[in-house]
């Protein structure tokens, strides 16, 4: 009986563990065919929002950015440079020490690199908002930055010493802008004057050049430049026309339009003429005067004749010529390079903001604005679909040409953006790398300015174009 009952409990053993068996091989094919339809078996927990932190410093948003003028010179010596937007640097002699204190000799190197539109402080990364309260923020006269280095170490400037820098300004700043500093590369504070002064290094140079221009029209070495027709044209200041001094010449052809006999009243401010091909010693002739009356209104007159020069044996002639082309093309050449020197004094600002420093960094002449005074978005954009902000906290920059500023904004800002201006661009960088962008032209069409309320936040939902890395580098 005992041995009956010993086997039955064996079967029941074994039955059990077959049940056992068959239900983990049961549970083994389940978890097998949820993982093959994509459904993951453990349950994570849930991932915490991330928590909205503004970067500080200096950050460049793209590849792209604002280049650097690097220029190497002696510490002993110091340096004065000079940069096309007319902006000058001056660093003193023997003034430079290291870390530790320690005089800085031997060759050192510059770096300088300035911001005059929003563009520019956009590439730059430089921060115009550096309080915790997003909406106070720094509109720009003009932004500068300096660094010298020795190898890879930056130097300093020695206690007392100072640098003495004339920021190009291409708009005259009001009393409200200010000498800013970016200390520790963090935080705006306010860092000494300023004054505001006219380009004179521009203007003089202008006059020199324009004074240039005259004296080799003149060119008082040739002698007397009347250049004498039949009808006494009184032609001076033109050095490539010395050549045919004192020659006397026979009208062919008059010019319907001009009265013939004022051709020789007035004093030409330009000449031009060519040999006709296949007529006998006729030249065409193009007289230009132009000036400015005392009410600053244009004076302008115009004159073509056909003309011939009389009295010449054809061995005179060939030698009047050959000297004529001569000296054309040498005046060509030098008209050459005036109209490119003076487009370079052009491009220079009319205005520099002079001021002195005790040390390298970035310097901003800036006016501090609040933005609770301006009016308010309420901005929505349409990747907010595809992305769960609270833990993507894209940073939107928001690039006013209005107000020459950039600022920046996390999510929980967007609510209460201030409105810069028509010319605002925005530019959002996305988790997977790419960038949301609003030109110019598509901001002001979603927000016109006459449509907005100054009393209540607007609202608008905006349309982006989505860039690649190189996509956006492009645009800027």
């Amino acid at each position: 009986m005992k041995k009956q009952e010993k086997l039955n409990f064996k079967k029941e053993i074994v039955l059990v563990a077959t049940l056992f068996g068959l239900c983990g091989f049961a549970l083994y094919q389940f978890c097998k065919i949820q993982e093959e339809q994509g459904h993951k078996v453990k349950v994570k927990k849930e991932e915490k929002p991330r928590k909205e932190t503004y970067l500080n410093g200096i950050n460049q948003p793209l590849d792209k950015t604002i280049a650097y003028t690097v220029i190497e010179f002696e510490a002993s010596q110091g340096i004065e440079f000079h940069q096309p937007t007319g902006t000058n640097i001056r660093i003193p002699k023997d003034a430079l020490v290291d870390a530790n204190g320690k005089k800085v000799t031997g060759k050192v190197r510059a770096k300088f690199r300035e911001m005059h539109d929003a563009k520019d402080i956009f590439l730059s990364g430089i921060p115009m908002q550096t309080d915790e309260n997003r909406g106070i923020f720094l509109e720009s006269n003009g932004m500068m930055e300096l660094r010298v280095l020795q190898g890879e170490e930056e130097v300093k400037l020695q206690e007392g010493s100072t640098l003495d820098i004339d920021l190009a300004a291409f708009t005259q700043p009001s009393k409200d802008f200010k000498l800013w500093k970016l200390e520790q590369d963090k935080k705006w504070n306010v860092s000494g004057n300023y004054t505001t002064i006219p380009n004179e290094n521009k203007n003089q140079k202008l006059l020199a050049l324009d004074e240039e221009k005259k004296k080799r029209k003149s060119k008082k070495d040739s002698g007397n430049s009347d250049f004498q027709f039949t009808f006494n044209s009184n032609l001076k200041n033109f050095p490539h026309m010395a050549a045919w001094n004192g020659v006397t010449w026979n009208l062919i052809i008059p010019d319907p339009k001009f009265p013939t006999e004022n051709i020789g009243r007035i004093d030409w401010t330009d000449i031009k003429m060519e040999k006709i091909p296949g007529s006998k010693n006729q030249y065409a002739i193009e007289l230009t005067y132009s000036n400015f009356d005392y009410s600053n209104n244009l004076i302008e007159e115009k004159c073509k004749i056909t003309a011939v020069p009389a009295d010449l044996s054809k061995k005179d002639l060939k030698a009047i010529e050959a000297d004529f082309a001569a000296k054309s093309k040498e005046y060509e050449e030098f008209l050459k390079l005036a109209k490119k020197e003076e487009d370079r004094l052009k491009a220079e600002a009319a205005l520099l903001n002079k001021f002195s420093v005790s040390g390298f960094g970035v310097y901003n002449i800036d006016k501090l604005t609040d933005a609770d005074k301006l009016v308010k978005l309420d901005m929505h954009f349409d990747f907010e679909n595809e992305l769960l902000l609270s833990k993507n906290p894209v940073q939107l920059m928001v690039i006013a040409k209005d107000r020459n500023t950039v600022l920046n904004f996390l999510p929980s800002s967007w609510k209460s953006i201030p409105y810069l201006g028509p010319k605002t661009e925005l530019v959002a960088a996305l988790p997977d790398g790419s960038y949301a962008y609003v030109d110019a032209n598509a901001f002001n069409a979603a927000i016109p300015e006459s449509k907005l309320s100054t009393l209540y936040q607007n609202s608008v939902t905006l349309k982006t174009r989505r860039l690649k890395k190189e996509e956006i580098n492009n645009v800027f």
